[in-house]
């Protein structure tokens, strides 16, 4: 999820101006941080043109609430973001996702855990997970692709690679992000 969101956040760095808000904790803080997050997002709402809020995680979907407010609220759901097995959670957490401008869903089968639990088809858009396609290594890609080639035992020329357990996914490359964005933003 984290280098999902790294990649993303440096991508549309590269194409617009955005403001970020991070934790790098531990979530069992998150209700601890909110004030923080809500505090940090009323300053950029007010001092600088904001045109969508992106949320990373489902247990935000809180704060999306209060701050749809001001502006559209786009959030990603994981699956266990929506799934987690607690009665207080599954009574607040799907209540407020179903109330936020765009879901996007990482998978078919989140899709539809986020459609058992209220939220509208119309609102959700499945973008499986991918990586950027650009290794953050020193070594020869040349040597790389050989190496990985000896351990899946067959040729990677000319091929994109992409793996799931439960069902294919897409490999996004940093010129494919547009169709997040075009599928994603409310």
């Amino acid at each position: 999820m984290e280098r999902v969101a790294y990649d993303l956040y440096r991508y549309l760095s590269k194409i617009t101006e955005v403001q970020l808000i991070k934790w790098g904790g531990s979530n069992k803080w998150l209700p601890l941080i909110y004030p923080y997050f809500f505090l940090k997002a009323m300053v950029i709402l007010l001092s600088r043109k904001v045109d969508v809020i992106y949320l990373q995680d489902g247990l935000l979907s809180p704060l999306g609430f209060l701050l749809r407010t001001f502006k559209p609220v786009v959030i990603t759901i994981h699956g266990l973001d929506i799934t987690y097995r607690n009665r207080l959670y599954q009574a607040l957490i799907p209540w407020f996702v179903r109330r936020l401008d765009k879901v996007v869903c990482i998978s078919n089968a989140t899709k539809e855990e986020c459609l058992k639990r209220g939220v509208v088809d119309d609102r959700i858009v499945v973008i499986p997970n991918g990586i950027s396609d650009v290794f953050y290594l020193e070594e020869n890609k040349e040597v790389l692709r050989r190496r990985l080639q000896d351990i899946f035992g067959f040729e990677l020329v000319g091929k994109k690679l992409s793996s799931s357990f439960t069902s294919p996914s897409k490999t996004l490359s940093m010129n494919q992000w547009n169709p997040f964005l075009s599928t994603s933003l409310p």
